[in-house]
């Protein structure tokens, strides 16, 4: 191999580095975002999943409430229909 073509494989060479580093620095980027995005899904999951917890607490207090409600107002409806 000359000296000419030794230079020019260098080139190339170093060109393709030099490109493969760009990828390399974009590819990180994109995964860098998409990291960024899955940390949001996750909190906004964890969020809800607190919020549904909390609601969940509370849901049988409000069905035994309604019930009661509901029987009282048939309970008086059956009071004033008989009495």
């Amino acid at each position: 191999m000359t000296a000419e073509e030794q230079a020019l494989a260098d080139d190339k060479m170093r060109a393709e580095i030099a490109r493969l580093n760009a990828e390399t620095q974009t590819m990180n980027a994109q995964r860098t975002k998409l990291d960024e995005q899955l940390t949001a899904s996750i909190a906004r999951v964890v969020a809800e999943t607190e919020k549904l917890q909390r609601e969940a607490k509370w849901y049988p207090a409000v069905v035994a409430a309604a019930l009661l409600g509901a029987g009282a107002a048939v309970g008086a409806a059956l009071s004033r229909a008989f009495f």
